[in-house]
């Protein structure tokens, strides 16, 4: 079973002790001490369709999104770097994409791979170079970040490759940056992709506010907005985007002194870490846990998938 961050330990443990608030006329609890609290939400999967370009623009305007990660394969790209272009202050990363993953009839189906299952170091390599390339030319800039299509870079070769690509730039990659804690709890779906609406729900997402640690953490969310056939799980993402969009966590965000920032207010340390692979239990895809293995595998336990 893979290894969790310590900081993902912590949240956990904060998560799963503390009371939910039940609303705005519930307590909110007061932090003890001088320790500031900065936070990045990151919509994922930017770009991927006309409903979640929809879901990430209205989360950032009225919302608590700061940051963005392009997927530039999917025609809806050119759609989300032109809206970056017109407001320079979302940053924009890139969301490595190789695959997508679905768990079925006990095994790990392939909907689309990028390159092919096992594919060599300088494949995967050759692929990343040409999406970072991608991002550059429709954004017009580097992307401010680098993390992957259901965390496909927590397993070689995409990890070394990212770490690379990370270490050139100068900039954060996912779960590989000690200044930045990730967290993804705030996710409608296990890891074998089934639905968990209630944890894309306001007293969900007001209990993780409530328990950030001191220092910086990133929130990855999947907003959309309005249906789509070809995404899955449309209603939570409908549901992610209606909770960062609430009063009650714009409340949360201010009673809890939590400062939005973005991946602009941040920059990469001269060696980014390299941890175990890890499973962040509620960021949870069809293939989270798997990489490049193969499709037709499945080395998923029951524990990683808990939500």
């Amino acid at each position: 079973m893979p290894t969790a961050h310590p900081s993902e330990d912590r949240l956990g443990a904060a998560l799963k002790t503390r009371k939910r608030l039940p609303g705005l006329a519930g307590p909110i609890v007061d932090r003890e001490g001088p320790d500031e609290h900065s936070l990045i939400v990151n919509a994922d999967d930017f770009g991927r369709s006309h409903a979640v370009n929809a879901g990430v623009i209205k989360a950032h305007e009225d919302g608590i999104v700061r940051s963005a990660s392009i997927m530039v394969r999917w025609p809806a790209a050119l759609e989300a770097a032109e809206y970056g272009k017109s407001h320079p202050e979302l940053s924009l990363g890139l969301h490595v994409d190789l695959g997508e993953w679905l768990y079925l009839a006990n095994h790990w189906m392939p909907i689309y791979e990028v390159v092919p299952s096992h594919s060599k170091f300088h494949t995967v390599e050759d692929e990343a170079l040409r999406q970072i390339e991608a991002f550059e030319q429709l954004v017009g800039k580097p992307p401010t970040h680098l993390d992957s299509h259901q965390h496909c870079h927590r397993r070689e070769p995409l990890r070394s490759v990212l770490l690379n690509a990370a270490r050139k730039r100068g900039i954060p990659l996912r779960e590989h940056s000690p200044n930045i804690r990730y967290c993804g709890y705030f996710h409608g779906q296990c890891a074998r992709g089934k639905a968990l609406p209630e944890r894309v729900s306001i007293a969900h997402l007001r209990n993780i506010l409530s328990s950030l640690p001191s220092g910086i953490t990133e929130l990855s969310c999947h907003p959309a907005l309005g249906e789509d056939a070809t995404i899955r799980h449309c209603r939570e993402r409908n549901s992610e985007m209606r909770t960062l969009c609430s009063a009650e966590i714009r409340e949360t965000v201010r009673s809890n002194a939590i400062e939005l920032i973005s991946f602009f207010l941040t920059s990469a340390p001269k060696e980014l870490s390299l941890p175990p692979p890890t499973l962040n239990q509620t960021e949870s895809t069809a293939r989270e846990d798997r990489g490049l293995a193969s499709a037709g595998e499945s080395k998923v336990s029951d524990a990683e998938q808990a939500a």
